[in-house]
């Protein structure tokens, strides 16, 4: 009797255990299904289902169908909605419009329709939606009970369809998919009640020539253009995220990108790889100068803030802004070397670039060129791209239309970008970029200026026109060492040097502050 007992259990051990292996493979088998699906690959999904009997198992090879379009079960089965949900059919509808599948998307939403999911009327009237079939959208939203219907997709999809049918033909979102405004059939570009200070003019331009879509993608960011715009508080100016003060905007078009101001000493950068250039070490060349706080160029003198001491290198010139350091190394360049290097730097390179106003003759000119003087002038924007050279070595070109995309901002197609100048090799560009570090050091013109959690390689430049008065320029990237924010901040129309400044370092301040707390992805952008 023992031994049978003995038996028994173990024949019921062995019982269970392959129930429990049969189970788990098919879960398994399930959860492997789920994910080919999720990732649209229904073939795939149907090889793991193929010998599984169960209800669930149905329901995944129902979806399958329906998302490739094969066979009856596409437009129905007999399933139970909870067998359904395991695959998350909304879930898939998402990802079917983000992979431009808009016909599949429709199909698995009305399979999830059919089978009771209450979730399946939002996700079909946006399949609908991207689809181009705007009546049957409004007619399964409708069906959408109204605590659904109001918000998250479902109020995203409402949206839509009330944009196109008062005569959208493109939705236009920026980079991190908020509604920016639409095109009309003529391509005339509206924008959106609330965007009107994020969305630069030039964007309207950018627009009409861009490739036709349901949706498209601006390159700005307005959770970056807010905080730039905050970060200005009641100066006069622009950052480059894109946006101006509510002043400088009402002059019209887009002052980040067209008006032009001496760059001052940010063009001390330019100059410092003109000397890289010529075989010059600009560290070793500055490290033999002493700045007694002036010196004579031909006819005339050249002044510095103050007398600078012995110097000990490119980094110390750069952090106190030393004048003479930077007219001596541009005196050794020579004019022609020099203006050709503000040429491959961008200068004189179309509408939104910096210009070469004229070519230095003489000692003085050439030393005020040679810290950014009378000779050159510069937008916000070339002024940004300017300080991206010091990631990479290269100067990215603009792009305000970043990506095509479908009517509800889903599944973004990136547009190719203009293919960046290259100016420095790598360790050249190193060079500068470690230099520029010491401008928010101890002793440096932005001394304190960039928060722990935001450490940046800058430069300041500050400068005067007759009747405008003080202007800066600020220009740096950041986050160091894994760099993917390049900008640019100009204040202007302050009464003296030391106002402008003041000002300047509050918004530069602010707004480092302020992306500090934020996460980013990418390379240095003039968007950025």
């Amino acid at each position: 009797m023992a031994r049978v007992v003995a038996l028994a259990v173990l024949v019921a051990f062995a019982a269970t255990a392959f129930v429990l292996v049969r189970w788990a493979g098919e879960q398994a088998a399930l959860a492997v299904a789920a994910e080919r699906l999720a990732a649209g690959d229904p073939a795939a999904a149907e090889r793991q289902l193929a010998l599984r009997a169960g209800a669930r198992a149905r329901a995944g090879r129902a979806l399958s169908r329906a998302l490739s379009g094969a066979g009856r079960e596409a437009e129905g089965c007999a399933c139970a909605p909870e067998d359904l949900a395991y695959f998350r059919p909304r879930l898939l509808v998402e990802e079917a419009i983000r992979r431009g599948d808009p016909t599949g998307a429709v199909r698995v939403a009305r399979l999830a329709r059919e089978t009771g999911d209450p979730a399946a009327g939002v996700a079909l009237a946006a399949a609908l939606v991207e689809a181009g079939s705007d009546g049957e959208a409004r007619a399964a939203l409708s069906s959408v009970p109204a605590w659904d219907r109001d918000k998250g997709l479902g109020r995203e999809v409402a949206r839509v369809l009330d944009l196109r049918g008062a005569g959208a033909a493109c939705i236009v979102r920026d980079r991190g998919r908020r509604l920016a405004g639409t095109l009309d059939a003529s391509g005339s570009f509206h924008v959106v009640p609330g965007a009107e200070a994020y969305v630069p003019p030039a964007a309207a331009e950018a627009l009409a020539g861009a490739a036709r879509a349901p949706g498209l993608r601006l390159a700005v960011d307005f959770e970056l253009s807010r905080l730039a715009r905050d970060a200005l508080g009641g100066y006069r100016g622009s950052v480059l995220a894109a946006v101006s003060d509510a002043k400088t905007a009402a002059e019209g078009g887009t002052p980040a990108f067209e008006q032009r101001r001496e760059p001052a000493s940010i063009a001390k950068i330019v100059t410092a790889a003109a000397a890289l250039r010529a075989g010059i070490d600009p560290d070793a060349e500055i490290a033999r100068m002493t700045c007694e706080g002036f010196a004579r160029y031909g006819g005339g003198a050249l002044w510095c803030a103050f007398p600078g001491g012995k110097l000990s290198g490119l980094g110390h010139a750069l952090a106190i802004s030393c004048n003479v350091a930077f007219a001596n190394l541009g005196m050794k360049v020579g004019p022609a070397a020099l203006v050709e290097e503000f040429r491959r730097w961008g200068f004189d390179g179309g509408r939104e670039a910096g210009r070469i106003l004229q070519a230095p003759e003489g000692g003085l000119p050439l030393a005020k060129m040679a810290v950014g003087l009378d000779a050159t002038d510069i937008t916000p924007l070339h002024a940004a791209r300017l300080a991206a050279v010091a990631a990479a070595g290269e100067m990215p070109e603009p792009a305000l239309v970043a990506a095509t995309d479908g009517a509800l901002g889903l599944s973004p197609r990136t547009l190719p970008r203009p293919p960046a100048r290259t100016v420095l090799d790598p360790p050249a560009a190193a060079l500068l970029r470690r230099s520029m570090e010491a401008v928010t050091r101890p002793g440096g013109t932005a001394e304190g200026v960039a928060p722990a959690a935001f450490p940046v390689a800058m430069k300041t430049g500050t400068a005067s026109t007759p009747g405008q008065g003080y202007h800066v320029n600020y220009v740096g990237v950041g986050p160091l060492p894994h760099l993917t924010i390049a900008f640019c901040v100009r204040v202007t129309g302050q009464p003296t040097s030391a106002h402008v400044t003041r000002a300047a370092r509050e918004v530069l301040s602010n707004l480092l502050q302020g992306l500090a707390g934020k996460s980013f992805a990418g390379g240095p952008s003039f968007a950025d």
